[in-house]
């Protein structure tokens, strides 16, 4: 054969070298006398790859050129007793024939087993005189009767008040939700229906009347009547414009309506519900107090607990936590009502709307340009007030005291508060900040 592919198997028959020149013999199997039995491979007409092959088969390095794998070959080849290197290793341990059980050296014990081998060896066991006695067992508290009552009141909650999955927990909780808003919903939509109606006279109204600011909340209008020593609970009223006196306790007063008056038909409805002393008043609220109708502009009276009572202490009991969720909204509100009364509606419209689309400006913007106009007029009486009160006469007459220290006020918007007042312009807003 001269085709080098019949030789690139190790275990090719093999190969007399004196028919095949060039022939180098190499270790082929191993017969069950421990001797090779040869197989000739030519080195000189194989590839790099089968030279490669054959290098890792025996064992030798396959790095480098095809001479340098022919001279590794040609080393192996010549040396026989390198060929020992490809006879494969025992994969385990042989111990021979075994003729009995594999002893193992017992482990010597630890210092602690020795020790109870040294105190318990000599320990008798005792029987016991008697079986071990049973745990008491406590006495039920309650006599049969006292159980059987208790079993039926449990018996009646189970009755009365059933386990609820959650999908009749959420429906039960939507039924709430809709029972709590309907008033308010209801209110909305009456509001809505008389607008149309109101909205030519009240427009030709607003143009016929002279510019004016939301009238004073009248501090005679409110009153709270402390609550007896015998549990008779606080008692407030309010007078309304007409001489209304609603007369009212906490648990008379609902919490404060979730409304939002962020669209122009809002604020208009927001101009209506404001007070009952102007010829705005539209005659509803989203807020009744024993069937009638309560401006916005009491809703302070209503729930604050600041609001003081005969004893001059406001009622800490009275309504927590609900003046305080409403009251920026509330100061919102009244600025955008004494601004749209400066001038007409159209007149407000005209300053508070988008100046590339002509658009009305969302409530967001509507609040943050009155800021901004109330920033710079308080800027404007701060300087005001530096001039009429120079050097040492603003800090003796803007001061306030704390912890029985004295300080002068920095804040502008303090400042021009007091300043206005100084001057007797001080406006309900002021009253809000506090």
């Amino acid at each position: 054969m001269t085709d080098s592919s019949n030789t690139a198997n190790h275990q090719d028959a093999p190969m007399d070298v004196d028919e095949q020149g060039g022939c180098l013999p190499f270790p082929g199997e191993m017969m069950d006398t421990g001797v090779w039995q040869d197989q000739y491979l030519n080195i000189e007409q194989a590839n790099k790859t089968k030279l490669q092959e054959w290098c890792r088969g025996f064992g030798l390095p396959s790095s480098g050129n095809k001479d340098v794998l022919h001279r590794r070959l040609r080393d192996f080849s010549g040396d026989k007793a390198k060929w020992a290197s490809v006879v494969p290793r025992a994969k385990r341990m042989h111990r021979g024939p075994q003729t009995g059980r594999i002893s193992k050296g017992k482990r010597s014990k630890t210092q602690s087993a020795r020790r109870a081998d040294a105190v318990f060896s000599n320990r008798v066991v005792q029987p016991l005189a008697h079986p071990p006695n049973k745990l008491p067992i406590l006495a039920p508290m309650q006599n049969p009767n006292e159980r059987q009552e208790i079993l039926a009141w449990a018996d009646n909650v189970v009755h009365e008040r059933p386990y609820l999955n959650k999908e009749q927990r959420l429906k039960a909780a939507q039924a709430r939700l809709q029972k709590n808003t309907a008033k308010v919903n209801l209110t909305g939509s009456q509001l809505a229906e008389i607008v149309a109606g109101m909205i030519t006279g009240a427009t030709a109204a607003q143009e016929s009347l002279p510019p004016k600011s939301p009238p004073e909340t009248n501090r005679n209008s409110e009153s709270t009547t402390d609550a007896d020593d015998d549990g008779v609970p606080t008692t407030r009223s309010v007078t309304l414009g007409n001489g209304t006196i609603v007369s009212f306790t906490a648990d008379d007063v609902p919490p404060p309506p979730a409304i939002s008056f962020a669209s122009r038909e809002d604020i208009s409805l927001l101009n209506r519900m404001w007070d009952d002393t102007s010829p705005f008043w539209g005659g509803l609220s989203v807020l009744e107090i024993k069937g009638v109708p309560i401006p916005i502009i009491y809703w302070k009276a209503v729930y604050s607990q600041r609001m003081k009572g005969r004893n001059g202490r406001g009622d800490p009991t009275w309504k927590p936590r609900q003046w305080k969720a409403v009251k920026g909204h509330y100061f919102n509100w009244r600025t955008i009502v004494e601004r749209l009364r400066q001038g007409s509606e159209s007149d407000f419209w005209h300053e508070f709307c988008e100046e590339k689309t002509g658009k009305p400006m969302t409530y967001t913007a509507i609040i943050g340009k009155l800021a901004s106009i109330r920033k710079r007029e308080d800027s404007r009486l701060v300087e005001e007030a530096h001039k009429a009160y120079p050097g040492s006469k603003f800090a003796d007459e803007f001061k306030y005291k704390k912890n029985g220290i004295c300080y002068v006020k920095t804040k502008a918007s303090e400042i021009a508060k007091h300043y206005r007042r100084l001057l007797g312009i001080s406006d309900d807003v002021d009253s809000d900040m506090e």
